[in-house]
């Protein structure tokens, strides 16, 4: 078996690139919306033209939860019953100094530069929705409501959901996992994340409930790779993970394209079930050894994912989520004020504020997101060390 996934640290560094290309796309995705929604509508068509690409689809987050349900089962792969390291407290004690501490640092930064933008624009907010925008993003239910969803910092209705998720892996997923295997959960997890769009006439659509799905389907590929369970076993040997993700990746590319630009919240379920599939055979097909006529596109795929660039970039791809809209959406709003090209500010905001919105999430993942990566303030610390690194940067 040939594969090019590095093993140091127990680290899987493409991963690193996956995300990196991703939070890059996100960067580029909402940077474009807000320099479009400076000038109201009224844009070159030349413009358009060339940075239409940057709109379409909806599918910018959803490798993040695929990998994130992927690299949290990991370590549960040593017991026969999936069990986790240190009990649900352990775990959710690690989630929360990995995912919410630099989240309610980037919040109390979000606030600050929500507000000076409300000014900026000559709109001061509310006293009470800011409030109650704060308590729930605090709260991390702020996704539940529509009013709230993408307030203050748009992209955090991402955390909550992704939060979310922990929840429903330690007390639904891993429960349903144990007694009736890795697909019952993932059937479970379809039924909660579809339910509201096809049951209650699309509630919820504006956090993409979906995507708990895709969470799942991290787990199931993982799950199915426990030893203690040779019976799951089949599932790797005889099911062409390497065709399954060449086939559902085109699919994919097709249905995004399809779907063209400013796809509503409501129609993106497909493209991201597809592409929650093609990551997910993906990460099996890779972990098993890249073999057969499959291997031909994957190796390079691979080594593109692995460049120090793109994995540069995933290592602090949080911080970059995290901070980079209300920056971006400042700087865009104060050069609106004193210039009425898009092209004069769409120079500035992708040649100059993008590049500087980086360095500064470099800055804040160093200082307020890598440390809690090895500090245990809730956290046991029998058995950190391996736990870290089977968890990646999950």
């Amino acid at each position: 078996m040939t594969t090019t996934v590095a093993a140091r640290r127990g680290e899987i560094s493409f991963l690193y690139g996956i995300r990196g290309l991703s939070s890059l796309y996100i960067l580029l995705f909402h940077l474009n919306y807000i320099v479009l929604a400076a000038f109201r509508g009224k844009v070159d068509p030349l413009y358009a033209s060339l940075t239409d690409w940057m709109r379409v689809g909806d599918f910018r987050v959803g490798a993040f939860f695929v990998i994130s349900g992927y690299l949290l089962t990991l370590p549960t792969l040593k017991t026969p019953d999936w069990q986790l390291r240190d009990g649900i407290s352990g775990f959710l004690a690690r989630r929360v100094e990995r995912l919410v501490f630099p989240y309610y640092v980037a919040m109390a930064l979000s606030v600050v530069l929500y507000v000076a933008w409300r000014y900026v624009i000559g709109s001061p907010p509310g006293l009470h929705g800011t409030l109650a925008g704060v308590v729930t993003h605090l709260l991390l239910i702020h996704n539940l409501d529509a009013r709230t969803n993408l307030l203050i910092n748009d992209t955090l209705w991402n955390v909550a959901l992704e939060f979310q998720c922990y929840l429903l892996f330690v007390w639904i997923l891993l429960p349903i996992m144990r007694r009736f295997g890795p697909l019952a959960q993932l059937f479970a997890a379809a039924v909660i994340g579809l339910g509201p769009h096809f049951l209650l006439n699309g509630f919820l659509d504006w956090t993409r409930p979906w995507f708990i799905t895709l969470f799942a389907m991290g787990v199931a590929v993982a799950a199915i790779s426990n030893v203690a369970h040779p019976e799951l076993k089949l599932y790797e040997r005889c099911i062409p993970w390497g065709t399954v993700w060449i086939v559902v990746s085109i699919a994919t590319l097709i249905a995004i394209v399809a779907s063209g630009v400013d796809t509503p919240y409501g129609a993106g379920w497909p493209q991201n079930l597809l592409l929650g599939v093609a990551v997910s055979a993906f990460l099996v097909f890779t972990r098993r050894g890249l073999s057969g006529p499959a291997a031909v596109f994957a190796r390079p795929v691979v080594r593109f994912l692995e460049l120090p660039f793109l994995c540069k970039l995933g290592r602090f791809s949080y911080s970059t989520y995290l901070i980079h809209y209300p920056i971006l959406r400042l700087a865009a709003g104060i050069t609106a004020l004193w210039t009425s090209s898009i092209w004069y500010l769409g120079a500035l905001s992708f040649f100059v504020y993008a590049p500087i919105t980086l360095l500064v999430a470099y800055g804040f993942h160093v200082k307020f997101e890598l440390p809690w990566q090895t500090r245990r303030v809730f956290r046991p610390r029998r058995g950190f060390r391996q736990a870290s690194a089977a968890e990646g940067s999950a």
